[in-house]
Formats: structure tokens, sequence, C-alpha cells
């Protein structure tokens, strides 16, 4: 059972109501009710260090995208060497 139980952090209550309710300090109750939102210090730290995360795995993906678009130019040039070699080989037969 959460020391705010019977509060939802959509019920209108305001902090000091619940304080006052509950015998907490308005700090508690802040902290409880922010870390039940995701909007307390611990949890604006956590989604940092993911967003952090996220943005260099999409760096890392680009970087890949353009390594492989930068070498297309070269893969088509092999692959129509290989081609105009196979029609040799077969006008050969």
């Amino acid at each position: 059972m959460t020391p705010l139980e019977g509060f939802s952090p959509g019920s209108g209550a305001s902090l000091r109501g619940i304080a006052e309710k509950t015998g907490h300090g308005l700090r508690t109750v802040r902290t409880i009710v922010d870390k039940g939102a995701g909007t307390g210090r611990a949890s604006k730290r956590t989604n940092l260090l993911r967003k952090r995360v996220f943005d260099k795995m999409r760096a890392t993906q680009h970087r890949a995208r353009m390594r492989a678009r930068d070498q297309l130019p070269k893969r088509i040039a092999e692959t129509e060497k290989l081609g105009a070699e196979l029609i040799k080989a077969a006008k050969g037969l």
C-alpha cells in the first residue's frame, strides 16, 4: 500500500490538502506524486539518460545508412562489370 493510497494524480486534491490529510510533509507528498507521474528529479534524470542512449542509437543507425548509401556507386559498378563479363562468357559458348 502506498503512503498516498486513495489519492490519484488527477483527483483534483491539492498537494497541501493531501499532506494535511495524510500527515506527511509537503516535500514527501510532492516526491511521491511526482514519482508516480514520472516527473520527479530521478525520473527526469532517467528520461534524459534514456534520451541520450536513444540519440546515440539513432546516430549510429544514421551513420550505417550513410555508409551503405556511399557504397552504392561502387556496388553498381561491380554489378555492371560482372554482368558484362557474364555476357562476354555467354557469347563464347
